[in-house]
């Protein structure tokens, strides 16, 4: 049981380095995790004042999510949505950057 915890945490940590450092590597500063996914990715980001929309390929808005001073990390969940692409758009103060997301 203690190495079963153990390997959960280690794995729980190591996807947050993964989506840190996906964040460090894009120059609009929105990291996406997991993308191709079944469902949940994690969008990580330094940005605040603004929002991130997701909308469907028919340009419907599926969640909108303010982005707030406190946080860095933002899990959101389409596993009850079709599969397909969606696109993730990220605004703030006056600058946009859209991002496709694939459910499978």
């Amino acid at each position: 049981m203690y190495f079963s915890v153990c390997f959960l945490l280690l794995s729980v940590y190591f996807l947050y380095l993964s989506a840190y450092f996906l964040y460090l590597s894009t120059a609009d500063g929105v990291g996406i995790s997991h993308n191709p996914t079944t469902g949940k990715f994690t969008i990580i980001t330094k940005l605040n004042n603004g929002t991130i929309e997701v909308f469907n390929l028919s340009e419907s808005k599926i969640k909108k999510i303010d982005l707030t001073l406190d946080k860095s990390s933002y899990e959101l969940d389409l596993s009850g949505n079709a599969k397909g692409i969606y696109v993730v758009n990220v605004t703030s103060n006056g600058k946009s950057s859209n991002h496709k997301v694939i459910v499978e």
